[in-house]
């Protein structure tokens, strides 16, 4: 498990602060608008940059360890592979000079579909065979715990989802905790301990469910704007029937695209619609929310 209790850092004129963070399992993610702090918290995290507060891993502070004494490993979105070693030199680094594994080494190898790269220089690779590697590479390492910095953004979709599932299965099977940055909503689909939301430098809030969100700052997470529980169920609605109501309530709106996204609150729950035109309130309408409830429309 980790800790983070006032972790601040400077870079430029960007801070962050992050006045508490914990994970709350082995799968934990992060999302947030580009700028939003993630890349910077990871590195934080790991130690490499410099940075004031408590680290605590598995009850033992580590924020005054160098890096390479956290086991802490840190996958950034340059991947930072070596060029001057093959694939196979790549992977075996950590068995050489760290904690490495050679039973994790073949098993991943097999797993990532990597036997026919071992050979090839990571120059001569695909942007996303080189992901593949990177995460290889920090899985052998045996870390106590695991950051990836949208590590499979470069595949295309089956792909990123087969990766995704494979490498949660590897991490749960040696008993690695890992906190994976992502701009891509359908990895929330495999499950979750932990989903934070970062925004200027800051964890606006950590929730256990897509239920228990409150702050959709992330464009990731629109998917799951517009999904509105009526009776239990959950529907995708339209412009025309958002919340149920006889009236209409004021909302905030940002433009997104070409259209805006507009946030409505009501009582203590925030919703969400895309809308093609900017608005200071939404005139909602029960009558089409039900007509799509009766109709089985956009049932989530």
């Amino acid at each position: 498990m980790l800790e983070i209790n006032n972790l601040n850092a400077s870079l430029g004129k960007f801070v962050l602060n992050v006045d508490h963070y914990s994970t709350g399992g082995r799968k934990n993610f992060i999302m947030g608008e580009n700028g939003a702090g993630k890349s910077s918290f990871l590195k934080a995290i790991s130690g490499i940059i410099d940075s004031t507060g408590e680290i605590i891993l598995n009850g033992e502070h580590v924020e005054k360890l160098p890096p390479w004494k956290r086991r802490i490993t840190y996958i950034p979105q340059n991947l930072l592979l070596f060029p001057q070693y093959n694939v196979r030199q790549n992977l075996a680094i950590s068995i050489r000079y760290g904690h490495g594994d050679y039973n994790i080494y073949r098993e991943v190898v097999d797993l990532m579909h990597l036997s026919d790269l071992l050979d090839k220089n990571t120059w001569e690779l695909s942007g996303g065979q080189q992901q593949r590697v990177a995460v290889a590479r920090a899985v052998i390492s045996k870390p106590k715990l695991l950051l990836m910095d949208e590590p499979f953004s470069m595949q295309d979709e089956r792909s990123r989802m087969s990766m995704v599932i494979s490498v949660a299965e590897l991490l749960e099977r040696y008993d690695i905790d890992y906190i994976y940055v992502t701009h891509n909503s359908r990895d929330l689909e495999l499950g979750f301990d932990t989903l934070s939301i970062m925004s200027n430098g800051r964890i606006i809030e950590s929730v256990k469910s897509i239920e228990d969100l409150r702050y959709y700052e992330s464009a990731s997470l629109l998917d799951f704007r517009n999904v509105v529980r009526i009776d239990g169920k959950y529907y995708r609605l339209s412009e025309r029937s958002v919340i149920p109501s006889d009236r209409g309530y004021p909302a905030i709106c940002n433009r997104s695209g070409q259209g805006y996204v507009c946030s409505i609150r009501i009582g203590d729950e925030n919703y969400f619609i895309t809308s093609s035109v900017m608005a200071d309130h939404f005139q909602f309408d029960l009558s089409s929310a039900k007509e799509m409830i009766s109709s089985g429309e956009s049932s989530a």
